[in-house]
C-alpha cells in the first residue's frame, strides 16, 4: 500500500480545531496514519495576512491513486468551507491539504504534481517534515529532506505550536 506524506495547514480560526479535524478526516477517510509531526506555527508564506498559519505533516498509507487522493483532499477542503481560488495568488484558508509525496512517485498532470513542486522552498513544510522523515530522499533532487532544509533560503522559521488553554480541551481523534 502506498505511503503518502501530506501537509495540512490553516490560518482561519478555529485553527487548532481545523488541524485536528483534518487529521481525523485523513485517518478515517484516506488511510491509516503512520505518524504525524507536531503542529507548527508560521507566518503566511507568499502573501501578507494578519493571522499566522498552523501546519502539520501527516504520513499515512492509502489505497487511493494520486488523483483520487487529490479529489478526496479537495472534497474535504470544500466541505470545510474553503472557497475556490479567485486568482493564482496565495490567500487565507480554513484548511489546505497538500500532497507532498506519494511513495517515491514522480507524477505530473493538469491537476497534480508530486512531489509537491514548492516543498523545497518552504521551511514551514521542511521543518515539520524533517522532524518525522528527515532522511527521506527527494525523488527529483536525489538528496534528503534534511539536506533540502539546510539549503533552503526561506528566512522564516516555524515554531512548535502550543495549544492555548481553551484549545487544550479539544483533542480530536489523532
Amino acid at each position: 500500500m502506498p505511503e503518502v506524506i501530506l501537509l495540512t495547514g490553516t490560518n482561519i480560526p478555529p485553527k487548532f480545531e481545523n488541524i485536528v479535524n483534518a487529521g481525523d478526516y485523513i485517518g478515517s477517510s484516506i488511510g491509516d496514519i503512520v505518524t504525524t509531526s507536531e503542529i507548527f506555527e508560521s507566518k503566511p508564506w507568499g502573501f501578507v495576512h494578519d493571522s499566522s498559519f498552523l501546519n502539520q505533516i501527516i504520513i499515512c498509507t492509502t489505497n487511493f491513486t494520486p488523483e483520487e487522493l487529490l479529489q478526496r483532499c479537495m472534497e474535504y477542503e470544500t466541505n470545510c468551507g474553503r472557497k475556490p481560488k479567485q486568482s493564482d495568488n496565495y490567500e487565507a484558508r480554513v484548511i489546505d491539504i497538500d500532497i507532498l509525496f506519494y511513495d517515491d512517485l514522480v507524477y505530473k498532470s493538469q491537476t497534480l504534481e508530486v512531489p509537491h513542486p514548492r516543498l523545497h522552498l518552504r521551511k514551514f513544510t521542511l521543518i515539520p517534515l524533517c522532524s518525522v522523515r528527515g532522511d527521506k530522499i527527494h525523488p527529483v533532487f536525489s538528496i534528503s529532506i534534511k539536506e533540502l532544509l539546510d539549503q533552503c533560503e526561506d528566512t522564516e522559521n516555524p515554531a512548535v505550536y502550543l495549544p492555548r488553554e481553551n484549545e487544550s480541551d479539544f483533542h480530536g481523534n489523532i
